[in-house]
Formats: C-alpha cells, sequence, structure tokens
C-alpha cells in the first residue's frame, strides 16, 4: 500500500505551482472586470451637438418660444455645462484630492455579509450551481455552459495556457 509520503522538493514544488496559479487567477479575474468595465463605457454621440437656431420652433400661440434672452441665458448655461462635464473617474480622482475626514466615495463601506455570496451565471445572470473547470466562470444550465464554451473561453484559452490546476 502506498503511505502517502511524498518528497519535501515535491511538496515545495507543488506549493509553488499553487501560488503561480492563484496568482494567476487573481489576474484574469483582473482582467475580466477591467474588460467589463470597458465593455459598458461608451461616449454619448449626441453630447457635442448644439440646436441650431434657424430650425422652425413651433408654439401655440403668434409668439416665439422662447424670449431672445432666455435664449442666451440657456445657451450659456448649456455652455458652461459642456465645458466642465466631468467623467466617473475625473470625480473620484477630485475626491482623492480633496480628501475629507468624513465618509466619501473611496472610505464609505459596508460591513461583510453574514451569509454566503451568492454566486451568478456569466452567462445568463440566474443563480448558478456549475463553475468551469478551465476559468472557473459560473454557470447554471448545460445550455449556459455551451454558449460560455463557444464565446468566453475561446478569448481565455490564450491567456492560461501554461497554467495548471
Amino acid at each position: 500500500m502506498a503511505t502517502g509520503r511524498k518528497s519535501s522538493r515535491m511538496q515545495l514544488v507543488q506549493i509553488k505551482e499553487k501560488e503561480k496559479n492563484e496568482k494567476k487567477a487573481l489576474e484574469m479575474l483582473k482582467k475580466r472586470i477591467e474588460r467589463l468595465e470597458e465593455d459598458n463605457f461608451h461616449v454619448d454621440p449626441h453630447e457635442d451637438l448644439m440646436w441650431d437656431k434657424n430650425l422652425p420652433q413651433f408654439s401655440e400661440g403668434g409668439t416665439p418660444a422662447h424670449p431672445v434672452q432666455n435664449r442666451k441665458k440657456n445657451k450659456r448655461i448649456e455652455t458652461l455645462n459642456m465645458r466642465f462635464k466631468k467623467s466617473f473617474d475625473q470625480i473620484i480622482e477630485d475626491d482623492k484630492i480633496h480628501w475629507h475626514p468624513d465618509a466619501n466615495y473611496l472610505t464609505a463601506k459596508a460591513p461583510p455579509s453574514r451569509f454566503p455570496s451568492r454566486r451568478f451565471c456569466s452567462v445568463c445572470g440566474l443563480l448558478s450551481k456549475y463553475r468551469c473547470t478551465q476559468c472557473n466562470a459560473y454557470f447554471c444550465t448545460i445550455h449556459c455552459k455551451k454558449v460560455h464554451t463557444e464565446t468566453r473561453q475561446a478569448n481565455i484559452k490564450e491567456e492560461w495556457r501554461g497554467c495548471k490546476f
């Protein structure tokens, strides 16, 4: 019978491989999160459009829809808003610069949950019970697994080469 003994050198090699795999898994998780954040980011295509004065403005009465003074004031406000428009990242950077001792976006934290974290399917978003053996993504049904292997795993295979679990 085998006693289950292993040499200390083999144990060290296995520990190092496990650490490498854990680091690789964390890197993959960070990359996946970055891809998701970039995926939702878009610039508004109508952001730079200015209302043309020459277009007809229809109103109920015979008077113009907006008096001249109000139009000038509104246009001035619009240009100021467009000039000083900030992205979410810029707002956070400003908040870092002007750090306040009370709670702000960066220091606000909720206590950890008493319940175990819920795992959602990476394809459809429902609660999942199963995990992919190659990338540790969650899926809920065989259909979602097929979709995962066809779409998402093709991109991940290149990054996971050389990583053994």
